[in-house]
């Protein structure tokens, strides 16, 4: 039997003037945060397998096992920052202390001062970490500056400030082997929007080279759905699972796919089938939970959003992923509740505001409280971290909307629109303002383009695009 979700009775373009898409804001952390697999240069085969095994048994939330994994770990001659990272994160989300596993002493300089700096990023000291970072980058010794400088650039990809991770990248070019920069330098320009930079990159690499990384596969999965060529993109997240396994991210981009090919009961269908199989993907679960709240969240609302809570709750020791959570919460109306939660963090972070998910929820928290100079200071915090970032892009565009600036959310939307050509709310949004401005030639445009892109539009939206191009039409 074909299950169904019941869809709006009404269309309302209020539904993209004051939401933002939930599936912009998992893309910056989702698919970075659990998957910078740094190229070690000199990594043995056998290394790399358990870091490998490690990663798997990671989205598995199998924590234990991973500490079970790394127990009597060789780490003076085995060890990489990247497996010192998967270490400690299974500690921490096990809520088990690095002293305990880890005995410094044992270790040169640059492996026990990497994971006790690691280790309290995780638990939200940022300032903390990046200070043992930059101290170990500033030491003469070669290995210390090599830990020090990836520790300084994880921080970066953890507290999203590619500001930051920009200028260490031209600071460590020439100072460090590409091969430890090369996804660094992919994952900086691919959230710059410099998607041509990306591709160049991609394709002078090896068959082996991509197929080793999980973070590439992702990305050139999202390379594929922005060009629009969704099938193949499809094919490559079944190829990438078949090599990679069953990972989390992979799936979340499956479900992307599905809905915007064939629509929200599409991807009800793939998740509910797959979350029978593998109850553990939290991540397809708030996937889910958000589709329905999207779609029949009056009827449902409470029950729907406890078990997004439930899932904040259980997520509460993986700080990027609560964030994103709590500003998920925050745009769909529920900002009182997410503050319950970003209560855990403020608890933890020894700097609320090196972390750029934690300013773009307080520039909203001060918003709504109509206090404009906060506002301010957190809003631009916000930016010089990640003026690029896709929900900064789309909260800018609604306080604009909200100012009645229309030719500011008509510039902010052409740039949203490179990050996805095709990308039917986008193209809405777009359509609506350019309706409000009478550039009757560019709602055609906007409307042809939506026309052309074969993803799946629902009855009553496309009811909605028609009307305003025949408006257009005859104006």
């Amino acid at each position: 039997m074909r299950i169904k979700i019941k869809l709006s009775r009404k269309f309302k373009i209020e539904n993209i003037k004051k939401k933002i898409n939930y599936s912009y804001m998992i893309l910056g952390v989702f698919i970075l945060l659990q998957s910078s697999a740094i190229a070690d240069c000199n990594q043995s085969a056998y290394a790399k397998r358990i870091e490998n095994k490690a990663l798997l048994l990671l989205d598995q939330m199998q924590f234990d096992r991973v500490i079970h994994l790394y127990e009597g770990y060789d780490w003076a001659t085995e060890g990489s920052p990247y497996s010192l990272m998967l270490f400690c994160t299974a500690l921490n989300e096990s809520r088990k202390k690095l002293i305990d596993y880890f005995d410094s002493a044992k270790y040169p300089l640059h492996i026990s001062k990497f994971a006790e700096a690691y280790s309290d990023l995780l638990n939200g000291k940022a300032s903390l970490a990046k200070s043992k970072f930059m101290d170990l980058k500033n030491s003469f010794d070669s290995q210390n500056f090599l830990y020090g400088a990836i520790g300084l650039l994880e921080s970066g990809i953890f507290t999203l400030n590619f500001k930051h991770i920009d200028l260490l990248l031209k600071e460590f070019k020439n100072k460090i082997p590409n091969c430890w920069l090369m996804d660094y330098n992919i994952i900086y320009n691919f959230n710059a929007f410099n998607f041509e930079v990306v591709e160049n990159i991609i394709s002078s690499l090896s068959k082996k080279q991509l197929s080793e990384s999980l973070t590439l596969r992702l990305i050139q999965i999202q390379l594929k759905i922005r060009g629009n060529q969704l099938q193949e993109a499809l094919e490559l997240v079944e190829e990438s699972t078949n090599h990679f396994g069953n990972f989390q991210d992979l799936l979340v981009e499956k479900n992307k796919i599905l809905s915007f090919l064939y629509g929200p009961n599409e991807s009800y269908l793939f998740l509910t089938k797959t979350l029978k199989k593998y109850p553990y993907m939290w991540k397809l679960n708030l996937d889910r939970q958000f589709l329905l709240l999207e779609q029949n969240g009056e009827k449902n609302e409470q029950v729907i959003l406890e078990k997004i809570k439930e899932i904040a709750y259980h997520r509460k020791n993986d700080i990027p992923n609560l964030l994103s959570i709590c500003n998920a919460m925050s745009d769909y109306g529920y900002h009182l509740d997410a503050i319950k939660y970003m209560q855990i963090f403020m608890k933890k972070t020894d700097a609320q505001y090196e972390f750029f998910l934690s300013n773009l929820f307080m520039a909203k928290n001060h918003l709504l409280a109509n206090n404009k100079i906060r506002f301010q200071v957190a809003y631009q915090d916000a930016v010089n971290k990640s003026q690029n970032d896709i929900g900064l892009k789309w909260l800018s565009y609604n306080i604009a909307l909200g100012e009645e600036r229309y030719v500011d959310t008509n510039l902010i939307l052409k740039k949203l629109l490179d990050h996805d050509p095709n990308n039917i709310n986008t193209l809405t949004a777009l359509i609506h303002i350019n309706v409000l401005l009478k550039h009757w030639d560019q709602v055609i445009s906007y409307y042809n383009i939506i026309k052309k892109s074969n993803r799946f539009i629902d009855d009553l939206q496309r009811d909605w695009l028609e009307k305003q191009r025949k408006k257009a039409i005859e104006k």
